[in-house]
């Protein structure tokens, strides 16, 4: 009887966090939607991605002002995914809603990935389990699944590209690079992470073949992104990149 018990509880833990930050998402979403001003987001970047979103969405293009395109979203890829929304569902409330269940979804995502990883790290499901509460309960994920930012994506992927790093498998050979090459999609910092698993793959396995084959499918991967910035501007990195270093590029702005 303590065994059947046992099996139940160990199938379960997977699950918790997930639970967790799908629970969470939802209280606040109904305590939200019971307020006076209702659903909607806290700044002013969830409204510029969802203004790129429609304007790609009524086929516009890439563009803030219709007839004016520019790279200003600093991450294309959650662009693309509300661009989706709005495609699919018609009325304000109800795009703002099923951003705010996309957010959540990823958050969920993003435990299940942190049980994975800490479970493995450590060969035991109970720090696998604090691993995935970690990231349920944080407070800065949890506010960000629920906000309309791109935050629960950026958590997702850099979580995905640290799962398949630690994948032995043949399919890394692809879903690496892939994985760190979306998190560019999301965010320009994603950028930084390629190197990081390059110095940790040189590290383990003690083999520069390995890395260049990891950087250059990174860099194919990149392609596309690359060319969209450039084909809206003169950089491989979006305008907002430009607009958040001033003219002390990188290091003056760090």
């Amino acid at each position: 009887m303590m065994g059947w018990w046992l099996t139940l509880f160990s199938k379960t833990l997977p699950w918790l966090g997930p639970a967790a930050s799908l629970l969470l998402g939802v209280l606040y979403i109904l305590r939200e939607a019971r307020s006076p001003t209702g659903l909607g987001f806290p700044l002013d970047d969830p409204w510029i991605h969802m203004t790129f979103a429609r304007n790609l969405a009524s086929g516009l293009g890439w563009c803030f002002n219709p007839g004016e395109p520019v790279s200003g979203s600093s991450s294309p890829l959650w662009t693309l995914f509300l661009a989706g929304i709005h495609w699919t569902y018609a009325g304000l409330a109800a795009r703002i809603l099923a951003v705010k269940i996309l957010g959540l979804l990823l958050q969920a995502a993003s435990s299940a990935l942190a049980f994975r990883i800490g479970a493995r790290l450590s060969n035991g499901a109970l720090p696998g389990l604090a691993a995935s509460l970690a990231v349920s309960a944080a407070p800065l994920f949890s506010w960000g699944a629920v906000s309309g930012m791109e935050i629960p994506l950026c958590v997702c992927l850099g979580l995905l590209a640290w799962h398949e790093e630690q994948e032995h498998s043949p399919r890394r050979a692809w879903t690496l690079p892939l994985s760190l090459a979306l998190c560019a999609y999301a965010r320009p910092e994603g950028l930084l992470l390629p190197f990081f698993a390059a110095w940790s793959l040189l590290a383990r396995e003690r083999s520069w073949k390995r890395v260049w084959v990891l950087g250059i499918s990174v860099f194919v991967f990149l392609l596309p992104l690359f060319v969209l910035n450039l084909s809206l501007s003169s950089s491989i990195l979006p305008q907002t990149y430009a607009g958040k270093v001033g003219d002390s590029g990188l290091a003056g702005a760090l």
